[in-house]
């Protein structure tokens, strides 16, 4: 799910069945807190190609507008397949097939020189180590690769910095968070490190690790100077946690500005779990209920990428930047933390049935809407963040 970044208005969404919605937010039909089926102004279905048959559509992972015009739009299916698409003829004018599993796509917000499609790929048992690729949407083929430094289980994650249009950071399931220079894309030229070393002076390490378990979202600040990582904890199996990071040098800058860890605490989150409790701890551990799973699920059935967002605060300095509310699918669940430089405040509410996918703050309305796989979209109302850990369910 994302929103057009020209007019805030037309909320693309991507379907498990293979279809795409476009809804328009201005519309009042859009806005019941009591329903849950909205309107769509438009739908395609990505169907598969098959000997002179449509076959079911294969559920989309990713989907995503052109930064500068809401008249095309890429997905990406689980069929392996990327797609870019003409919103107005709502027809698909490109395809690109992939040999692995697609897990995510970003286009460059701030790139005036060229087009690319970032996209990483899943794993893939003849490959020795995780890439991602480029794609040049008017040759409708792969131009670039950025290959190693990942493992072979593959990648999950996969964005633009809104600051440097040739840097690209990728996420993995080995817990990296790297970042590359597509003019040199043999090797990466930064990786975050949990350690936060200060006086290693490295921008580049192979021991660095940004999480201990799979990288699953990553986001921007909108002014470009924090990027927000989601993943393992290494606490348990099932554990995640939030972190933030400075964003690295921007095209006019030095290339000595190494990203670095923030010191802030948003705790750990156990996603697997009958309980629902939040500890004021030092080291803070949040318990998420998910009644329609088990709490020994799989490592692997886990790691599936969500679509997380941000949002700008008054409550406080963030080393020069303004404050950042952060919205994290956490299961069926979502994860709202604020950040400062002197204050974090965190809280867990529920609204979906089952596991939320993405979420996309609005800018323009100061809304927040979310998409899950029980198949609901909802739209939220400003949430103020108080004192208080813990939300009172009843509320929503």
């Amino acid at each position: 799910m994302t929103i057009d970044s020209v007019e805030s208005r037309l909320l693309l969404v991507g379907s498990q069945d293979g279809h795409i919605y476009v809804f328009d937010v201005e519309d009042p039909r859009f806005f019941s807190l009591d329903s849950v089926k909205h309107t769509s102004i438009a739908s395609v279905c990505n169907r598969s190609k098959g000997s002179g048959f449509l076959s079911k559509g294969s559920p989309l992972v990713c989907v995503q507008w052109y930064p500068v015009d809401s008249g095309s739009f890429t997905s990406a299916s689980a069929n392996k397949m990327l797609q870019i698409w003409d919103t107005n003829r709502l027809e698909c004018v490109t395809s690109v097939s992939f040999a692995q599993s697609l897990s995510w796509l970003s286009m460059s917000p701030v790139a005036c020189s060229h087009n690319l499609i970032a996209v990483s790929l899943g794993p893939c048992s003849g490959e020795s180590t995780g890439r991602a690729v480029l794609v040049d949407p008017l040759m409708g083929c792969t131009v670039t690769t950025l290959l190693g430094s990942h493992s072979q289980s593959g990648l999950t994650q996969v964005t633009w910095s809104p600051r440097a249009a040739y840097v690209v950071v990728t996420g993995g399931r080995d817990g990296r968070v790297l970042y590359w220079d597509i003019r040199f894309p043999t090797k990466p030229i930064y990786s975050l490190d949990r350690e936060n070393d200060p006086q290693s002076g490295l921008g580049y390490s192979n021991e660095a690790i940004a999480h201990t378990g799979p990288v699953l979202g990553l986001k921007f600040s909108s002014d470009g100077l924090h990027l927000i990582s989601w993943g393992g904890s290494g606490l348990t199996v099932n554990a995640a946690s939030l972190r933030l990071w400075t964003s690295g040098p921007g095209d006019c800058e030095q290339s000595s500005h190494i990203p670095r860890l923030r010191p802030v605490n948003f705790g750990n989150i156990i996603l697997n779990s009958e309980s629902n409790q939040i500890s004021d701890a030092g080291n803070q551990t949040f318990t998420s209920s998910n009644s329609s799973g088990s709490g020994n699920q799989s490592p692997q059935s886990s790691v599936l990428p969500i679509r997380l967002d941000t949002t700008h605060m008054s409550i406080g300095d963030l080393w020069g930047a303004p404050s950042l509310c952060i919205f994290v699918p956490v299961k069926n669940r979502l994860l709202i933390a604020s950040a400062s430089k002197h204050n974090t405040s965190t809280k867990i509410i529920t609204r979906h049935f089952s596991k939320i996918r993405a979420c996309v703050w609005n800018d323009r309305r100061l809304e927040l809407y979310t998409c899950g796989a029980d198949g609901n979209l909802f739209t939220w109302p400003i949430l103020p963040l108080s004192s208080s850990n813990v939300i009172d369910d009843d509320q929503f």
